[in-house]
């Protein structure tokens, strides 16, 4: 886990490098391109479900330094560190260990284990492992409703500790309208289902409702993807930066990885009803054929 957080802490500097030292505009591009991208793999990496998915970093990284070699991406001040970077993080990515189970295991009592996936060494759906991400979901929320808010006008002003008008730029930028609802309208009803489809149920739901299991991981992934395109963006087609949407971007990519092994354990239990006998949507739903008469 430690090697993918260094990952992640690689991406983010990569991504704010170019607007501390000299790069060539080339140069930075590439550098706001690549780090969101290296950022948010080796956060996503860091769980052990969703560990695979830090391969996923090394042809970006490989990518990312071939390509600072050529011209106009070349210069005496980016190349160096965009190879550095992409380096580290190829080296990383292949010292990662793979330890199964090691995410969320922990002291639990006698009937927190029987609540346990077959196989598992840990209950996904207990209150302890959802209950920090329905109230990160929440904080995603309020952070996005607030961008709403001045979207729809509601406000005429809008807070940023760090890059001045660089918010109310993105913020009224076309891609904002693009849709008929605003942006961070349509970000502030995702965490919202997010938070929602988090708290139904209880600590056996990953068996007796996979379907909401599965909802939720619909919600959570595709949320964390537009988030990282969002942070591509600012930079390179805005020439600005926002910091409540980095927060709503870094909130998004944090509930990728602890929501899918929930997931996955609700997609393990409709294959083994499946191979007893029960349709697909029998156990989508929870339904167990073998109690049947």
């Amino acid at each position: 886990m430690r090697q993918q957080i260094l990952v992640s802490a690689l991406g983010v500097a990569l991504t704010a490098v170019p607007g501390i030292t000299t790069f060539p505009d080339a140069a930075g591009d590439l550098a706001r391109i690549a780090g969101p991208m290296l950022a948010a793999l080796g956060c996503i990496g860091a769980f052990d479900v969703t560990r695979p998915l830090r391969w996923a970093a090394i042809p970006i990284a490989i990518l990312a330094a071939c390509t600072s070699v050529v011209p106009p991406f070349f210069a005496w001040s980016s190349t160096p560190i965009i190879i550095a970077v992409g380096g580290a993080a190829v080296w990383l990515t292949f010292a990662t260990p793979y330890q199964q189970g090691s995410y969320g295991a922990g002291a639990e009592d006698a009937a927190e284990r029987s609540s346990t996936p077959p196989g598992w060494s840990y209950n996904p759906s207990s209150w302890t492992e959802r209950l920090p991400l329905v109230g990160v979901a929440l904080l995603g929320f309020v952070t996005a409703g607030y961008l709403a808010a001045f979207q729809f006008g509601w406000i005429h002003t809008v807070w940023d500790p760090f890059f001045g008008r660089g918010t109310e730029r993105i913020l009224t930028s076309g891609v904002s309208r693009l849709l008929p609802i605003p942006d961070a309208a349509l970000g502030a009803l995702g965490y919202l289902v997010d938070a929602v489809s988090a708290i139904i149920g209880g600590r056996n739901r990953w068996r007796t409702m996979p379907w909401i299991v599965i909802v939720f991981g619909i919600a959570v992934g595709p949320l964390g993807a537009v988030s990282v395109l969002l942070v591509i963006l600012q930079p390179i087609a805005f020439h600005a930066w926002c910091t409540l949407c980095l927060t709503s971007a870094v909130v998004s990519i944090v509930m990728i990885g602890p929501s899918m092994d929930e997931v996955l354990a609700g997609m393990q239990h409709v294959v083994r009803l499946r191979r007893r006998g029960a349709s697909w949507w029998d156990g989508f739903l929870g339904r167990d054929v073998s109690s049947r008469a």
